[in-house]
């Protein structure tokens, strides 16, 4: 995926963000889950997006990648994808070393209240 997204780029930088945004609703809060490069934090901060950035344990994520069958080594952790963004600013960090879906979606809903 990651040689696709690099391919795509040399087009148009901000293709996926264009494509995924193109017919999304006006005034109706959305959730855009795949920020990955800077052109994407850009595009999304100039436009009034709320910035989440959701970290695990390196072990937990890969962990969490087998159980679903995803196919992940070494050399696609070393994509810019994967480390770009970790000096940019969120609004919110979500610390996601939950176990099971509930205990996240709590921890998503006090976010959102605060």
């Amino acid at each position: 995926m990651n040689g696709i997204t690099d391919a795509l780029k040399t087009f148009d930088e901000s293709i996926w963000m264009s494509a995924a945004l193109r017919q999304a609703p006006s005034g109706v809060p959305i959730v855009f889950d795949s920020m990955r490069f800077e052109c994407d934090y850009n595009y999304l901060r100039t436009r009034g997006f709320t910035v989440w950035r959701v970290v695990a344990a390196r072990e937990l994520r890969w962990k969490r990648m087998a159980a679903r069958g995803q196919e992940f080594s070494e050399n696609d952790e070393k994509h810019p994808a994967e480390w770009l963004l970790e000096s940019k600013d969120a609004d919110v960090v979500l610390q996601n070393e939950y176990v099971g879906m509930p205990p996240l979606l709590a921890e998503v809903d006090r976010l959102l209240l605060r």
